[in-house]
């Protein structure tokens, strides 16, 4: 078995203490199914059982390691995930809570928000906007959008 399969067989095997972030199940179970996708730089199979762990849905659109030729920063997930979403990455919102991640969103022409939660907001001062967690977001529909409010 290769370091990478090991590993991933270690954390398949810890789900116990996955949750989901304050608010992210309002959040998404809010927005419509064809307007989101997941980017992770894990597996498909990992994605799906934390996100399961955790009581999340699985997003139409996922974009794992799998997917792509070079993962974040490099923007080739973000470009991916918009394209099969059917949107001009510049309309698109990236929400990541890493560097790598927002450096990604930016370099694929994106909006970014960094959620502060597994990194300070000093190492995410890069993304468009920061907050601490999705308690500070609202999302609101309009005819042709989604409109992202913070409190933060």
């Amino acid at each position: 078995m290769t370091a990478t399969a090991e590993l991933e067989q270690l954390e398949l095997a810890d789900l116990d203490d996955v949750i989901a972030l304050p608010a992210t199940q309002t959040l998404l179970r809010d927005l419509p199914a064809d307007r989101w996708a997941g980017v992770t730089s894990g597996s498909r199979t990992l994605m799906r059982a934390r996100l399961a762990a955790a009581g999340l849905p699985v997003p139409d659109v996922l974009v794992s390691a799998d997917d792509v030729s070079v993962g974040k920063p490099h923007p080739e997930g973000y470009l991916k995930a918009a394209a099969a979403l059917g949107y001009d990455i510049a309309r698109c919102l990236v929400v990541e809570d890493a560097p790598a991640g927002i450096q990604a969103g930016h370099a694929a022409g994106a909006h970014t928000l960094a959620v502060a939660t597994s990194h300070s907001a000093s190492e995410l001062s890069l993304a468009d906007a920061v907050v601490p967690d999705l308690t500070a977001c609202t999302v609101e529909r309009t005819a042709d959008a989604l409109l992202l409010t913070t409190t933060a």
